[in-house]
Formats: structure tokens, C-alpha cells, sequence
């Protein structure tokens, strides 16, 4: 996932970024997208018929553990941001989000640890409605009004960006499918790794190192002063090619949603009806990049995204949408573990249930239920009586125990061949 252009600021950045420590180099493009999306502040945007598509991105970068450098990557990143980037504090309630956004409608939450404000997001009341929230502004809406308890507030203009980090473990123990399905979890790119990249020796920082972050802090700040201190927003166009090219793109995208089972369609539906516009704003955020030494004027055709820039745009969204398919994968996995060890306590606590009542106050279909009590009746947890109609638990320690017990009576008693001798 690494640009190898040496022209252009995201593979600068991901050389840079590489040089300074061994995290996955996928980890650095996220990071540098987000970058590019920052300092636009809003200020590009592409009005389809259907929709208009902004360029800020919700980015988590995923690790196996801490020796992924996940928390060293945002750092390196953020680093670069001008100072002119208005920042979101890393903790706070849903209200005060609300107020902070009406007060700086432009900002970029920068969160490592995201498995906390996950858990807070699911398990707190004081973040109550916040999920929808993000969802509904995501798509940078001139005007929102949202009522909190400190009154009606109007926010105008918003463009948020999230930055963020996390072990696998604790975004898999803090969503579900339910996350993905809602549209939240669908609107963030992701990356996951479960290893670095090598291992890099320590080193003192060098004169080269110095004069690489300065090119970039410099780079960053140019795309600030070009577009991102714009008072109105460039509205960009795919040029006759490009715009060809990416209905034939997208269309075969929805071929492949369509041709998927039924439960995989469900799941994976949310990420592949929206790669479209992750396309679209990556291209614009290449543009963005690439304008910086050119003169924007106010010439049509200065508006204009070639194929080229499309073709990468489109690379980097197949390549983030493969890691959102692991991403589901690990979802699912830990979802259907959640829900049968929920199951298999419910079972526990009663000793046995009745199949048709237990079926009913589950809310799931029934052969989704049926699938987890055999995985349960497999792993030797439950036992299903055909006569009564009813699962019963079994205590595998127990079990064993007299499983044992038996054994050794056997072997006590002489065999009967013997007994007449």
C-alpha cells in the first residue's frame, strides 16, 4: 500500500515515516491520507447527481500488539500538521462534541487507544446518540441542528476527520456486526497488521531526518495556503476518461456485492456501497497534492481529475477494502463467540430450556439459532433431548469425572470369564 512516486507528498511522507521506525508501511498511507485530508479543511469536494462527496476520512490503524508501533505512527503523523488545523480533545461526551464542532465545525480527532472510546461509545449513557452523530456528519453537512441539553445547536459547515489506533483485541471485544451494519463502522478506513515490519536498531535523529520533516511540514502547509484557506470550496470533476473509467469501476464492485451469499451481502454491503466515494476522495486528496506546484486558476479543466490519479485513487481503495474484509472477519468471529458464551450461561443458569420459549425470547432467526446450539452440542456443551424438546447442559467437568469413575469401576471388577474359574 506504499506510493512510490517521488513527487508527491503521501510517498515522501510514507518513505519518511519509514525510515523513523518499522511499523507496517500501510499504516503510514493511512496516516498520510488523513494528513492531505486535514489541511484541505473542506475545501474540495465532487457534486455528483446522487451526492456530494467531501474529502475527510474516518482512518484506524490496527495491531496485533504494541510492537506494530501503532501509537508511534499516529505520532510521527501528527507532528506535521500546520498549527492553523484545529484539533478535537481526545476525550469527551457526546454533548460536549456537539458544542465543540458548533464552536470549530473543522477539526480531526487524533485517538490513540480508540478500543476505550469504542467501549465509552457502547457502554456509556453520556455518549448516548453520539454514533449517529458521526455517521450524520461524516457526510460534511452545510447544516445540522442537533438538540442536547444545553439547547438547540446549529452546526454549520462541518467537516470532521478521525485519526486512530488500537489492538485488534480491543476493537474486536468493543464492536459487532451491529457496527458495521449501522453504517458507523463503514465509514472508516482501515489497516491491520499483526507484525512490524522487521526490526529497526535505534538511532540518533540526523541532520537528513530534520531536513525530510521540514520538506513535508513545508508541503503540508502549501496545500493549506492553496486550498485550505479557501473562502469557497473547489468543486473538482473526473475528466471524460476517469469518470468512464469509475462508473465501469463501481458498477463492477455492486456486480460482486450482488453475487455474494445472502449473510456475506448483509455484512459486506455497507463497505462496498460506499467504496465509491473512498475512491472519489482519495483522487481528490491526490489532486490536492499534486495542484501544489501547479497555479489553480479559475479555468475548468484546472478542475479536472485525470485517469491516472484515478487508477491510484482506486488502487488504494481495493487495497482498503481487503482490509476491511479481515476486519469483518475478525467482527464476526468475536460476535458469534459473545453470543454463544451469552447462550451457553443462559443454559448454565437453568440447568435446561425449553427449545421453542428459549428460541422465541433469543430475537434470532431460527436457523441462526439453530447453527450456535450445534456448535455448543458439538463442543460438548449442550445436550438436545428429542423426546421433551428441550437443550440440556452439560458439565464437561463433571462429565469427565464420571466418565473416570466409571473406567476405574470397570477395571475393578474381575472379568466374567474369570469369575467361574
Amino acid at each position: 500500500m506504499t506510493e512510490k512516486t517521488n513527487k508527491d507528498f503521501l510517498g515522501k511522507y510514507v518513505r519518511y515515516a519509514t525510515s523513523r521506525t518499522d511499523a507496517p508501511q500501510k499504516y503510514h498511507t493511512l496516516v498520510g491520507l488523513s494528513l492531505l485530508s486535514a489541511v484541505v479543511n473542506r475545501n474540495l469536494r465532487m457534486k455528483f447527481a446522487q451526492k456530494t462527496v467531501y474529502t475527510n476520512i474516518y482512518a484506524i490503524c490496527l495491531g496485533a500488539s504494541s510492537t506494530t508501533r501503532r501509537s508511534t505512527s499516529l505520532k510521527i503523523g501528527s507532528a506535521l500538521l500546520p498549527p492553523e488545523v484545529k484539533r478535537m480533545p481526545e476525550y469527551f461526551s457526546a454533548e460536549q462534541f456537539i458544542v465543540r464542532l458548533s464552536e470549530t465545525p473543522r477539526a480531526i480527532l487524533i485517538r490513540d487507544e480508540f478500543g476505550g472510546f469504542l467501549s465509552d461509545l457502547y457502554n456509556k449513557k453520556y455518549m448516548g446518540g453520539l454514533e449517529q452523530s458521526l455517521c450524520d456528519l461524516y457526510e460534511c453537512p452545510e447544516r445540522i441542528e442537533r438538540d442536547i441539553r444545553a439547547g438547540n445547536w446549529v452546526l454549520e459547515n462541518v467537516y470532521p476527520n478521525i485519526l486512530s489506533a488500537t489492538t485488534i483485541r480491543m476493537f474486536s471485544k468493543n464492536t459487532s456486526i451491529d457496527t458495521i451494519e449501522s453504517g458507523f463502522g463503514a465509514r472508516f478506513l482501515y489497516t491491520i497488521a499483526d507484525k512490524r515490519e522487521g526490526w529497526k536498531k535505534y538511532r540518533y535523529e540526523e541532520e537528513q531526518d530534520i531536513v525530510a520533516l521540514e520538506e513535508l511540514k513545508n508541503m503540508l502547509q502549501a496545500i493549506w495556503k492553496k486550498i485550505g484557506c479557501r473562502e469557497n470550496p473547489i468543486d473538482l470533476k473526473f475528466d471524460s476518461q476517469a469518470l468512464k473509467h469509475y462508473n465501469w469501476w463501481v458498477k463492477r464492485k455492486e456486480d460482486e456485492l450482488e453475487a455474494m451469499e445472502d449473510e456475506e451481502w448483509q455484512i459486506m454491503g455497507s463497505f462496498y456501497v460506499r467504496v465509491g466515494d473512498y475512491a472519489a476522495k482519495i483522487a481528490m486528496l491526490l489532486w490536492a497534492q499534486d495542484s501544489v506546484n501547479s497555479e489553480i486558476s479559475n479555468s475548468e479543466n484546472s478542475f479536472l481529475i485525470n485517469k491516472k490519479t484515478l487508477l491510484r485513487a482506486i488502487k488504494l481503495a481495493e487495497e482498503f477494502l481487503r482490509e476491511a474484509k479481515i476486519v469483518v472477519h475478525l467482527i464476526t468471529e468475536s460476535t458469534n463467540e459473545r453470543i454463544l458464551r451469552k447462550l451457553l450461561n443462559q443454559l448454565k443458569k437453568h440447568g435446561e430450556l425449553d427449545y421453542s420459549t428459549w428460541l422465541r425470547n433469543s430475537n434470532m432467526k431460527a436457523r441462526i439459532f439453530q447453527e450456535y446450539m450445534q456448535t455448543l452440542s458439538e463442543r460438548g456443551d449442550a445436550m438436545f433431548d428429542k423426546e421433551r424438546k428441550v437443550y440440556r447442559y452439560v458439565d464437561k467437568n463433571k462429565a469427565e469425572e464420571d466418565n473416570k469413575s466409571e473406567v476405574k469401576k470397570d477395571e475393578q471388577q474381575p472379568a466374567a470369564g474369570l469369575q467361574g474359574a
